[in-house]
């Protein structure tokens, strides 16, 4: 078996050193060949200088691939490209693969049977965690966990989709369904993802399959939440325009009706308790009617993008 895995990185010089030696200490079962290609999307930080030297002292097993057009997809196309591996990873750079990341691939995808994997982000905390941070919003900043239990992706009770932080794929669904889109800035792995079910290709939730994930400071706060969730409604409209729908539920001004439903309530809510600034519940509803807001401006308006980075920062 050939490895290949794919790290997007920018400005993230002072992670990336950490991440490739997660990569060089992970443990490589007989008969696979594993190599990281790091993608700079066009750094203006050490991540050159930082990279260059790592792969010079490993030239066989890190390679580095410089990506000028800003934004994710470009930089997984451009990885993707660089590949000639029968199975592609995909890991960030503030991540850190568990020393076994390597022989949890090669177990799953190393037999017939499923076509892409992922397993869950648990977070490296480098600030409190709030006590305003509502439970059901903890994908947010990036911390996934589902139980112990594997689970195939697409069915009636999968609570997830596949995430792009922590992913193996074979590389014949790339070669079926394209590269990754550039219509939806921060959801092209959701995109991706509906891709592959559409195709017919299978894959599952994989517990062991770890990575523990960074979540700074900047990421805990109210802004952040406020401007992912938008972002992330603002896409789920742009599907509904697609024809790539959150379902068949009776619509209102092209809004799903439970949508509204949930907006108003959470709404109401947060009127209720406005003097309550740590109390989570009101928070969760004022991100569900800034959710519908950007829902609404995804499914009816065309407007300029800025694409950033994960971070929020402005690429």
């Amino acid at each position: 078996m050939r490895l290949d895995i794919v790290l997007p990185t920018y400005n993230r010089a002072e992670l990336l050193a950490r991440a490739i030696g997660a990569f060089l200490g992970a443990r490589v079962p007989p008969g696979v060949a594993a190599r990281l290609l790091v993608v700079d999307n066009n750094s203006t930080d050490a991540t050159a200088a930082t990279a260059a030297a790592l792969a010079a002292r490993q030239p066989q097993r890190v390679h580095y691939v410089f990506e000028p057009r800003q934004g994710r997809h470009h930089a997984l196309n451009a990885g993707i490209a660089q590949t000639d591996g029968d199975i592609l990873g995909f890991v960030d750079d503030d991540e850190v693969m568990a020393p076994d990341w390597i022989e949890v691939v090669a177990r799953e995808l190393g037999r017939p049977g499923l076509d892409f994997i992922g397993g869950p982000y648990l977070p490296n905390w480098l600030a409190p965690k709030p006590a305003w941070l509502p439970a059901g919003f903890v994908g947010v900043i990036g911390s996934f966990d589902y139980g112990s239990v594997s689970f195939r992706y697409g069915t009636p009770d999968c609570p997830t989709h596949l995430l792009g932080g922590n992913a193996a794929v074979r590389r014949q669904v790339f070669e079926a369904v394209g590269p990754y889109s550039e219509r939806y800035p921060y959801a092209e792995d959701l995109e991706m993802y509906r891709r592959m079910l559409a195709a017919g290709f299978t894959g599952a939730y994989v517990p062991d399959l770890v990575i523990h994930h960074d979540i700074p400071p900047r990421r805990l706060t109210k802004r952040y939440f406020r401007h992912w969730v938008y972002t992330a409604g603002r896409n789920d409209g742009r599907f509904a325009r697609d024809g790539i729908a959150r379902g068949d539920a009776p619509a209102l001004l092209g809004a799903p009706r439970w949508m509204w439903r949930r907006a108003a309530a959470g709404a109401w809510l947060r009127l209720l308790r406005l003097g309550r600034a740590d109390d989570p519940a009101a928070f969760a509803g004022e991100l569900h009617a800034i959710d519908l807001a950007g829902y609404l401006r995804g499914r009816w308006l065309t407007l300029p993008e800025r694409h950033r980075d994960r971070s929020g920062h402005g690429g």
